[in-house]
């Protein structure tokens, strides 16, 4: 995900591996569109901001690429189609969750930094409404979160094949920990 990652948190103490600057500029991109993670704007105000963003996307997409990279952040389902004419041969790697745990995860999240969530649940089904045209017109794979606490090295497997990447399934697997909370949003 590059080297100018978000720092860990009480929230997710082994981090986040969401690079700084991609979530910062979604952030932006979000608000020039009239909203933010919490309240997403239509997909047609984000479209309508794209000119406005293309060129700090494009140059960042550079800086960040490598031979393998990814971008790891829950907002990218409502902005990627700003970054996808810079991207060379992508492929999708959709986390779910349940609704309910989501919603539960991020209400720990509100309470302790007093944001504002809504209704956690609803706030999922708008982001995974927005992973759909992924699934349709994307090289994607859909795996569930809960999959990773259960048996980490089938999920670590599934990935690695997806991506036609070779690593060591046993020392990736030893990351996960499901005693931790590892995250609370909807494609975490």
């Amino acid at each position: 995900m590059g080297n100018n990652m978000l720092e860990p948190t009480w929230a997710n103490p082994k981090g986040y591996f969401e690079n700084r600057y991609f979530a910062v500029l979604n952030e932006h991109i979000l608000m020039a569109a009239g909203g933010a993670w919490n309240y997403p704007p239509q997909r047609d105000a984000i479209v309508k901001v794209s000119d406005k963003f293309s060129a700090t996307i494009q140059t960042l997409v550079r800086q960040e690429m490598t031979d393998i990279w990814g971008v790891k952040d829950p907002r990218f389902c409502l902005t990627y189609e700003l970054y996808l004419p810079y991207f060379i041969n992508p492929y999708f790697i959709i986390c779910l969750r349940d609704y309910k745990d989501i919603a539960k995860s991020l209400l720990t999240r509100a309470k302790k930094h007093a944001h504002y969530v809504g209704n956690g649940e609803e706030l999922a089904r708008e982001y995974y409404a927005r992973i759909d045209p992924i699934k349709l017109n994307y090289r994607n794979i859909s795996i569930k979160y809960e999959g990773f606490l259960i048996d980490p090295k089938k999920q670590i497997r599934e990935l690695l094949n997806f991506i036609k990447v070779d690593r060591d399934v046993e020392t990736l697997a030893k990351f996960v920990d499901p005693s931790l909370n590892h995250g609370g949003s909807p494609t975490d």
